[in-house]
């Protein structure tokens, strides 16, 4: 994999847009690494990072997120870097870990852009590298294929078992990957697939124990469900029946007392299903 210096921010300031309105084209994005400097510049001030492939935006999430989530994947953590993955670089098979890259060699898309918005830092500075790959073979399956971040804010006022509605795209085709739902006061996480439970009486503490059995790392705040958390991309959940019907799902959350859940839809999908 090649290691490729992106051109700099526009307008990185505190309060501000950072912009860069062409990032890469012709190469497979399988990520990007950020470079946070300045006097007084965390996670917590990166109050989004946004990204849009053929001007339409496929990923949406907070810095303090961002962060969480690679933890939580066991990828390494250092200060003032943070890095927003596509593919899946602890997945087992070649093809495992490029499926989610982005390959912005296919005729006629528009390049990818991204935004940072900065909140109150002092005298930030940003930077940002791609980890690229070749262009995917035409022959391949997943050439089309990109890993999207759909974010949801859920507002259960009360104690009790809420089913919430989860983004799984503009129109079904999509695998499910990973589903990371940050949360207060989330106790117990349950999903169904046209009536047949995938995850039944999923306590945190029992799936942070699951999950650790092949090195992920339990977050505080983040309950995930993880189809794929042996790293066998195949096992994501399909979104269609076998007769190409969407499937009716079920997010069933427990909460202790209100809450305030952010969740994010981690997906395999093509940017016209996002």
């Amino acid at each position: 994999m090649i290691l490729h210096k992106l051109p700099p921010f526009q307008n990185v300031g505190a309060s501000q847009t950072a912009v860069m309105p062409f990032v890469i084209s012709g190469m497979t994005v399988v990520g990007f690494l950020f470079k946070r400097g300045g006097t007084a510049f965390t996670a917590a001030h990166v109050s989004n990072v946004r990204c849009r492939l053929d001007g339409k935006q496929f990923a949406d999430i907070t810095g303090t997120h961002v962060d969480a989530v690679s933890a939580y994947e066991r990828i390494g953590a250092l200060a003032n870097y943070m890095f927003l993955p596509f593919g899946d670089l602890n997945a087992k098979t070649q093809q495992g870990q490029l499926i989610g890259a982005i390959d912005t060699s296919i005729p006629g898309i528009k390049p990818m852009e991204m935004e940072v918005d900065i909140g109150a830092a002092t005298a930030p500075t940003l930077e940002a590298w791609a980890i690229l790959a070749p262009p995917k073979s035409n022959q391949d399956p997943n050439k089309f294929t990109i890993r999207a971040y759909l974010k949801a804010i859920h507002a259960p006022a009360a104690a009790g078992e809420f089913s919430q509605p989860i983004p799984l795209g503009s129109r079904r085709g999509a695998l499910l990957h990973r589903l990371y739902s940050f949360h207060a006061n989330v106790t117990k996480l349950q999903v169904s697939k046209d009536g047949l439970w995938l995850l039944q009486e999923g306590e945190e503490a029992l799936l942070d124990y699951m999950h650790g059995l092949t090195s992920r790392t339990a977050q505080a705040g983040l309950l995930a469900y993880d189809p794929t958390f042996n790293d066998v991309q195949s096992d994501a959940i399909a979104t269609l029946r076998p007769n190409r019907e969407p499937a009716d799902f079920q997010f069933k959350f427990t909460v202790s007392a209100a809450d305030t859940i952010t969740t994010y839809s981690s997906l395999y999908t093509t940017i016209d299903r996002v």
